[in-house]
């Protein structure tokens, strides 16, 4: 009889085991499911959001690509339509040979910024006097030393040379502007030894953020502001005359834009002071091939 009842309790135990993992079942499947439900939705979710972000960019770079042919288009015929195309002499011999020539780790100090990108636009600053400057918008695609967050951006700088009104280009120091040039007739002033390269060419420039001088008065300052050169995306070019690089397209290298820069280096590298010059740009290719 003892037996009997053992049985009994063994066989109610039984079906209470059985009869809890029946309920408990479908409890756990439903966790489960819901879990990797969860799991697939936020995949999905990411998968979208990080298709999002490669078509903007796409987007992105297919306009910038669109609006280089259209920039460069127009900045030429500016340039044609102008009265006379005036040939600035370029650095002279003391200059090259004085030049201070920063090494690779200083062009990412404090403000200064060392990025590659490619030229989207050039246009005119209004009232230059005398030494003519182009503002260059820059679409940065690598930085090289700097701040990282210029990475994809648009910058605006400036660069030498470029339009400028006939009575702003023959003035003396005095305001004394040359007889038979008193008009205002624009004329494109080109330095021999640097000229600007063209939309859409790969340049390695040296920027650091703008800011306005004290010594500068409310016109110049307001002037800065109407030609886009004050502002966060807003840059100063860090001698452009030495520190500018255009890619060859034949070596796909980077080599200074200054030729008389390079001719002097190759010529007579232990006198000069700009020995850190090729350093420097092995520096700078070697990092951008990386």
């Amino acid at each position: 009889m003892i037996e009997f009842d053992y049985l009994i309790v063994r066989i109610k135990s039984t079906f209470k085991t059985v009869g809890d993992a029946l309920v408990r079942k479908p409890f756990f499947i439903l966790l489960v499911m819901t879990i990797f439900l969860t799991i697939v939705g936020c995949k999905k979710q990411t998968q979208a959001a990080m298709s999002e972000i490669d078509t903007h960019k796409h987007s992105q770079i297919k306009t910038i690509d669109q609006g280089i042919d259209r920039n460069k288009l127009n900045w030429n015929k500016e340039k044609q339509a102008v009265k006379q195309v005036v040939y600035s002499s370029g650095l002279t011999t003391n200059e090259i040979n004085n030049a201070d020539i920063p090494i690779f780790s200083e062009l990412g100090n404090g403000p200064n910024n060392l990025v590659m990108g490619t030229i989207v636009n050039y246009s005119k600053i209004d009232n230059s006097m005398l030494v003519p400057r182009t503002k260059m918008q820059v679409h940065v695609q690598q930085v090289l030393q700097g701040d990282k967050k210029l990475k994809n951006q648009l910058i605006t700088t400036d660069m030498m040379g470029g339009l400028i009104k006939e009575k702003n280009y023959y003035v003396s120091v005095e305001g004394e502007v040359m007889p038979g040039r008193d008009t205002n007739d624009l004329i494109f002033v080109e330095n021999e030894t640097t000229p600007q390269p063209e939309i859409g060419t790969q340049v390695v420039v040296a920027v650091k953020h703008a800011y306005i001088p004290s010594k500068q008065t409310k016109n110049e300052r307001d002037s800065l502001r109407r030609n886009g050169l004050i502002g966060p995306n807003s840059f100063q070019s860090l001698e452009p005359e030495y520190l500018m690089w255009v890619k060859d397209t034949q070596t796909n290298q980077f080599v200074n834009i200054n030729t008389d820069l390079r001719s002097n280096l190759q010529d007579n590298n232990k006198r000069m002071k700009v020995s850190n010059l090729k350093e420097l740009e092995n520096k700078i290719n070697s990092k951008i091939r990386a």
